[in-house]
């Protein structure tokens, strides 16, 4: 079961301290940073989220530095800073463009009518769903892109928008359902993030786990085009694992291999393959699967809605962190993964070594 709860959920006024990052000191056009001004283009400030701000000035809390005016929904995404512009989306499908400098509002976009809750079999974000995942900005192309669920006709669906940072303009809108799943019944949580060319975020499940889903990693090239597609607990009556991580983006390494944390998945008892649900996954950027980490007590997690539910964290020895709700902390090398290459062949015991050796090294953190 997953909660929506995110940095600004519930909020629909941006408020900005003094020192914010990347903040302009004017208000005119968009600029490129400056010296000083790195800004914050995609979760957590970089690809492997580390949420580190190397170049803030110190923040007085004491004091607003500006209020926006309201805005049209609830703010689940987290707030990203390119030039002189602050950006957010909302749950009512709009984006705005801020002024860093005053808070008000440069330009918005509203992509298209949100998906009544009501309309929803269970879920806790409400009286609409629309843009959940933070967005992700490429500076280079000067674009950000947001996946908005949109109701067309009765149904929703879920599009992947791509505007100019300078004046919202469209560049991109491409759908992003995957046939064969009911777009009712998932819920486009991670943050976005940019690997190889492409635009990547998860999918998973409304809170409750309500109807039939499955967990999904989709990558789609930032021009538009053919996407791509993992799927978490793909066998045949296996279903679940979502990809939400309380709404982080995929951690990308510095091979642009993206690293993702799965949900509880249907399986919840011993002897069943391992359905990569409740772990840690490496993909490569064309979403092949290289290695992966579980706990021995996956099944018992399934059963007990005890999986993962972090961005793993990526530290500089090579080892990788990762908690869930069972309360412990899991320290994984790549020495206990099952390699891409084991994948390929002797399965079985490339799991047993693995699950054996991360449930060792999670009691030891716990």
């Amino acid at each position: 079961m997953r909660s929506a709860s995110g940095l600004l959920a519930g909020a629909s006024i941006l408020c900005a301290a003094i020192g914010v990052i990347g903040a302009g000191s004017a208000r005119a056009s968009e600029g490129a940073p400056q010296p000083g001004q790195a800004g914050w283009t995609v979760y957590h400030g970089d690809s492997a989220g580390t949420g580190v701000a190397t170049s803030a000035r110190p923040v007085d809390t004491s004091a607003r530095a500006w209020t926006s005016p309201t805005l049209d929904g609830q703010i689940y995404g987290e707030p990203l800073v390119f030039g002189r512009r602050v950006y957010i989306a909302t749950e009512n499908n709009t984006v705005y463009a801020l002024s860093a400098a005053t808070g008000s509002v440069d330009w918005s976009a509203h992509l298209g009518k949100p998906v009544p809750a009501s309309s929803l079999a269970c879920g806790d974000i409400a009286p609409t769903v629309g843009i959940t995942g933070t967005p992700v900005i490429d500076p280079a192309r000067r674009e950000i892109f947001v996946v908005a669920d949109v109701l067309r006709g009765a149904r929703p669906a879920h599009i992947l928008f791509g505007l100019g940072t300078t004046s919202g303009r469209r560049e991109l809108t491409q759908g992003v359902d995957v046939p064969g799943q009911d777009p009712a019944a998932i819920l486009q949580r991670t943050a976005l993030t940019l690997s190889a060319g492409q635009v990547v975020f998860g999918f998973g499940g409304n809170y409750g786990d309500c109807g039939s889903y499955r967990g999904r990693l989709v990558a789609v090239p930032e021009t538009g085009g053919h996407r791509r597609v993992f799927t978490v607990d793909a066998a045949p009556g296996d279903s679940q694992g979502a990809i939400w991580m309380g709404g982080a983006a995929p951690a990308v390494d510095s091979r642009g291999n993206l690293w993702v944390s799965t949900g509880n998945g249907s399986v919840r008892t011993g002897g069943h393959a391992y359905d990569h649900s409740d772990g840690v996954l490496e993909l490569s950027p064309s979403l092949r699967l290289l290695q992966f980490f579980t706990p021995g007590s996956w099944p018992h997690d399934n059963a007990n809605d005890n999986d993962m539910s972090t961005e793993p964290v990526l530290l500089s020895d090579g080892q990788v962190l990762a908690a869930g709700k069972s309360g412990r902390v899991a320290g994984y090398s790549c020495s206990t993964a099952c390699t891409s290459a084991e994948l390929a062949g002797s399965r079985q015991g490339c799991n047993r070594r693995a699950m054996a050796t991360s449930t060792a090294v999670m009691r030891w953190l716990a």
